[in-house]
């Protein structure tokens, strides 16, 4: 077989999560932004799929739009163009995903139990089925810092995962207290059921901090995850964003990150990465 002189130009690889919750590892690929060339074309590419590729500090996250199948033509062999749309970065265990990690650490375990419990013989599992003691779905931030954590894997649209780790690492006594004596912060518009609740618009016993070079990176990261996305009215959510940086530290602070949440409603699985990272900022209220 003639070799592929155009492999020299695939230096990325990739990890391909299909619908169906296979994997294929180990894909080399030719980036470029929003397409994806990849010239073993004995792999299975749908429209919906997803693609993983690995950078420093980061793992984005890719949709596959067209898969964009071409045949070979002279001396340039069948291949993939596969066209994608960035939807995430999944951000690896920041400073601000281990406080929010801490506050809600009864509850993640709650979550995971009710991860192992639905969990098929694969370890993927539906979070929809996953119930808080009160009965009612678990809310979908659990199962966002659980991914955060390196718990849990997001596999396809839906809350369709797959558990990475079957036990839950963090000291039960010391996330009790950690529980028990941690000021209230807000998640927007949702309270977390399953032992504790989080206050609606009121944050107690915080203190004044201003912008470290951490939130000026978490800032940025948004902005710039707004930038590379395909929202189309991007002006309102930028808008919404850089308000929340001016006000950081200030009562203001909740009004703002309320209407970004508000901003982004349709668009959350793009942004539902740095939440717990926004929503720890409420601590710093005067």
């Amino acid at each position: 077989m003639k070799k592929n002189r155009f492999l020299v130009f695939a230096r990325d690889t990739l990890k391909l999560i299909k619908k169906n919750g296979e994997i294929v590892e180990g894909i080399k690929a030719h980036v470029e932004k929003n397409i994806f060339t990849i010239y073993d074309t004995t792999i299975s590419i749908e429209e919906e799929d997803i693609f993983e590729r690995e950078v420093p500090n980061d793992i984005e996250r890719y949709k596959v739009i067209d898969r964009g199948y071409t045949k070979a033509f002279r001396a340039i062999p069948e291949r993939y163009r596969v066209a994608v749309e960035k939807i995430t970065n999944i951000k690896k265990n920041t400073e601000g995903n281990t406080v929010m990690f801490k506050k809600l650490a009864p509850l993640l375990k709650r979550a995971l139990n009710e991860a192992k419990r639905n969990a098929d013989k694969n370890d993927y599992f539906d979070a929809n089925n996953c119930l808080a003691e009160n009965g009612s779905p678990i809310k979908n931030q659990m199962f966002t810092e659980l991914e955060n954590q390196g718990y849990i894997r997001n596999v396809a649209d839906g809350g369709i995962y797959q558990l990475e780790a079957k036990s839950f690492t963090y000291d039960d006594d010391e996330a009790e207290h950690e529980r028990k004596n941690a000021p209230s912060i807000s998640m927007g518009d949702v309270h977390i059921d399953g032992g504790s609740r989080f206050n609606l618009n009121s944050v107690d016993n915080s203190i004044n901090i201003t912008l470290s070079k951490n939130d000026e990176v978490l800032f940025d990261n948004v902005l710039k995850t707004l930038e590379e996305s395909s929202i189309e009215n991007k002006e309102d959510i930028k808008l919404s964003i850089n308000e929340m940086k001016q006000t950081v530290g200030k009562p203001s602070f909740i009004q703002k990150y309320n209407s970004f949440i508000q901003s982004v409603a349709h668009h959350m699985i793009i942004f539902a990465p740095f939440i717990p990272q926004l929503s720890a900022l409420m601590e710093r209220l005067n």
